[in-house]
């Protein structure tokens, strides 16, 4: 997990070029973001290009899933 907000469920994983240029790289990429849904963490994918040269992007995505994460959760997911 490269940014985490654990009080709100949030996780930010920062993928790099680099980083993602084999298919154990991508299937690994997969297997955390299934742990993490089942742990009941949203995961959130930025490119490194993003968050280096579009920050009012990576910023927006961020702020959004914050503010998403902190609205109360609907009825009918509470009930269930």
């Amino acid at each position: 997990m490269d940014l985490l907000w654990p009080e709100h469920r949030v996780v930010f994983e920062i993928d790099g070029f680099n980083f993602q240029t084999s298919r154990f790289a991508f299937d690994r990429d997969k297997r955390k973001d299934l742990a993490l849904r089942a742990a009941g963490f949203g995961p959130h994918r930025l490119s490194r290009d993003q968050v280096m040269f579009q920050p009012s992007l990576s910023i927006a995505a961020i702020a959004g899933a914050l503010a998403r994460a902190s609205l109360p959760l609907p009825v009918s997911a509470r009930l269930s």
